[in-house]
């Protein structure tokens, strides 16, 4: 009887190894954007995705946090024993994402097909974050999860929740919320609100330029065309004193011509 029931306990706790990423998802991303940033897209050596993470390629962590990246949120592909690590589709449009919107869009897919964190965020949606005690036997009692398992499982998607803006504050307290709903504020953000946005909702986006301070008392250049320039000289002529008449006169004619525009005839 009781080797029935240490066996029955092994394969339970077999079952749980792949049921929940042992990993936050930050870490994984993390991974999946120094792979982007490498290859663009391109599949790269694992070593060499490590060496840019300043971690051995062959430990236990930088192991873990490939698993975590592949099965645990299937953002990424290549074993922790294969010499090339890629992305896949998911992971290109998170890593590759030019705004918060499309990037939370992504990472909601992936920590949604999760079917344990899926059925989690539902039951306590809208509802406070539940005390530790709470979701451990949540987890336990709905998703036959071992002690040490329920145990993980809540400190890694307490982190997902409260690291990937599926928390909110409302009335004083911090309530877990949708992904709907976490995208729609995610959407209002000011960063998400440009010009196709704002085409999108009938707004008129209003260009607002600024002209150089040294600009800004110019005349427009139709008026100032019609303005002739005035230039102000002052010169001293020092003569000797025996010049003669003759000089003089040559001195004089000589502004005359060359700064009045005068003509000597």
């Amino acid at each position: 009887m009781n080797n029935n029931v240490s066996a029955n306990e092994k394969e339970q706790k077999r079952k749980a190894v792949g049921v929940f990423p042992r990993l936050p998802i930050s870490k994984a991303l993390e991974l999946i954007n120094v792979i982007y940033e490498l290859g663009e897209g391109e599949d790269i050596r694992r070593r060499t995705v490590f060496d840019k993470l300043d971690k051995s390629p062959d430990s236990g962590p930088s192991r873990a946090l490939i698993i975590a990246c592949n099965s645990g949120y299937g953002l990424s592909n290549g074993s922790y024993a294969a010499e090339y690590l890629g992305l896949t589709d998911l992971g290109k449009q998170i890593a590759a994402s030019k705004d918060n919107y499309s990037k939370f869009t992504g990472i909601y897919n992936a920590l949604f097909s999760n079917e344990i964190f899926s059925s989690f965020v539902a039951r306590f949606n809208d509802k406070s974050v539940p005390l530790d005690e709470i979701a451990i036997e949540y987890l336990k009692k709905n998703h036959n999860l071992p002690d040490e398992d329920a145990v993980a499982c809540w400190a890694i998607f307490k982190d997902n929740l409260m690291e990937q803006n599926l928390t909110q504050e409302l009335s004083g307290k911090r309530v877990i919320v949708s992904k709907e709903a976490a995208l729609e504020a995610i959407k209002k953000l000011p960063e998400n609100k440009n010009e196709n946005t704002a085409k999108d909702s009938g707004e008129n986006p209003t260009l607002i330029v600024e002209e150089p301070h040294s600009q800004q008392n110019v005349k427009p250049k139709k008026h100032a065309e019609a303005v002739a320039p005035q230039i102000h000289f002052n010169i001293q002529v020092v003569i000797p004193e025996n010049a003669s008449p003759e000089t003089y006169d040559t001195i004089f004619k000589s502004i005359a011509t060359h700064l009045l525009n005068r003509d000597n005839g």
